[in-house]
């Protein structure tokens, strides 16, 4: 135990700022790319991830000052109090099982990798703290540390297959060949997303129409301009949030300035990463066993940076305070969390085919989902708070990063049967893991025999 806790310190004090730009250089030197190529893709994946983590920080800030201007000029309260998802990782640090997601999570997708069950590789070390939140729920829920460590593998194993399955909208949405994402809180949202907009593309209407932020400057110019959209967008939540005026425009100035920053910087990390996934999917494709290549999970962040995602996130804002006002047996108004909706947003937007108007349905679909799988978890989410803080232990508690994800819901639910249930999660898996083997192996197959990649539908 020793070891893995000093093992984790290393890790997540040094943090992504290092590892990244690291994981990146080997990768570099492994497709060939030389030192000295291979360490400017290291400081590009390092300079666009700081920058980007700097400007969505200075956002975040303005998104829940003007949130939190709503909720008390319109009166609007819960008797369950919001909280920041710093509480929700304190509650992960209550359990050992913290210390084991990081050697286990590289251990479970080795062994996937090796045994061709998937074709991820998680460089996002950090959100496996994610998983070990729901193993810690589980645990305290059942009294039994080795179902939450066993519901927070079976859990690694299921986001992988998920990250692997929806990888070719990810790497749409990043502009980057043979990449995806895999933090909790962002692909739980993925199934709903998706099943939205296959019953969408039932609707003649909608079909084959298409409202991109990332186009949209070219057809129309200036008034295309995603930054232009940003500036009304956030002026009209401003003023809406009877927020002080000086203060709703500098926050339409900054979402504007994020929209035009943030997808250059996109494009930079998307160039670099490209750099080394390129090379190695096309030495994958050139061996005498010819194969699919690797998939790379980074972080989700990089999907933020997405204009298409920012504005949907920031028009699902209030939307989202709405309904957790007056959605009927509902217990969580997002306040304190809000800013969580950036990362919600990520994939909501890549199986929505950055559509503005898809994903907006997929939103309020996703956020509906998120309000009650919050509501469920609020009573377990409020005893793990208590245990973390005894001034916790009087009031309703919950959360949004990571206590209402519909994967959390369906992972506790299913612990909460017991032996039958925990049985009943692992036969899901194995039974989703076949499937994914199976495809691969499809696909491995027909490259053997000459046939040509296909580029997958985004």
């Amino acid at each position: 135990m020793e070891f893995l806790k000093i093992v984790h310190e290393i890790i997540t004090e040094v943090g992504s700022y290092f590892f990244l730009p690291l994981f990146f250089f080997l990768l570099g030197l492994i497709a060939r790319r030389g030192a000295r190529r291979s360490a400017e893709i290291a400081f590009a994946v390092l300079g666009s991830f700081v920058g980007i983590s700097i400007l969505i920080s200075r956002l975040n800030a303005d998104l829940l000052a003007t949130t939190n201007n709503m909720i008390e000029a319109y009166g609007f309260s819960k008797v369950a109090v919001n909280t920041h998802w710093l509480l929700s990782s304190a509650i992960t640090y209550t359990s050992e099982l913290i210390f084991y997601m990081i050697p286990l999570g590289i251990l479970v997708n080795a062994l996937l990798v090796l045994m061709k069950v998937t074709r991820v590789v998680n460089l996002d070390l950090w959100s496996l703290w994610q998983i070990a939140f729901v193993g810690t729920l589980v645990e305290r829920l059942t009294g039994s540390f080795w179902y939450g460590l066993a519901s927070a593998v079976l859990l690694t194993i299921l986001q992988l297959l998920m990250a692997d399955v929806f990888q070719p909208q990810a790497s749409t949405l990043l502009g980057a060949q043979n990449v995806t994402m895999l933090q909790s809180f962002a692909i739980g949202f993925a199934p709903i997303s998706w099943g939205v907009n296959r019953l969408i593309d039932l609707i003649p209407a909608f079909k084959g129409k298409r409202l991109a932020p990332e186009e949209t400057a070219e057809r129309w110019g200036f008034w295309g301009e995603p930054a232009f959209w940003g500036f009304l967008v956030a002026l009209i939540f401003g003023v809406a949030s009877k927020t002080p005026i000086y203060d709703s425009i500098e926050f339409a100035l900054v979402l504007a300035g994020c929209l035009y920053i943030l997808p250059r910087l996109l494009r930079v990390l998307a160039d670099a990463v490209s750099s080394v996934t390129v090379p190695l999917a096309e030495r994958a494709l050139k061996n005498k066993v010819r194969k699919a290549p690797l998939k790379l999970s980074i972080s989700t962040m990089a999907g933020i940076a997405s204009p298409t995602v920012l504005l949907t996130a920031v028009i699902m804002v209030p939307v989202s305070v709405v309904l957790g006002e007056y959605l009927p047996g509902n217990l969580v108004l997002p306040s304190g969390d809000i800013a969580i909706l950036l990362y919600m947003m990520v994939f909501v937007v890549a199986l929505s085919g950055r559509c503005l108007i898809r994903s907006l349905i997929s939103g309020v679909v996703s956020v509906v989902a998120m309000l009650y799988c919050g509501t469920v978890m609020t009573q377990l989410f409020t005893d793990c708070a208590a245990a973390t803080d005894a001034a916790l232990s009087t009031g309703l508690y919950n959360s949004l990063c990571n206590a209402s994800n519909p994967l959390t819901f369906l992972t506790v639910e299913g612990a909460s049967f017991g032996l039958a249930g925990m049985a009943a999660l692992a036969v899901i898996t194995l039974g989703l893991m076949f499937l994914s083997a199976r495809k691969i192996r499809r696909e491995n197959k027909a490259l053997a025999q000459g046939a040509a990649p296909q580029s997958p539908k985004a």
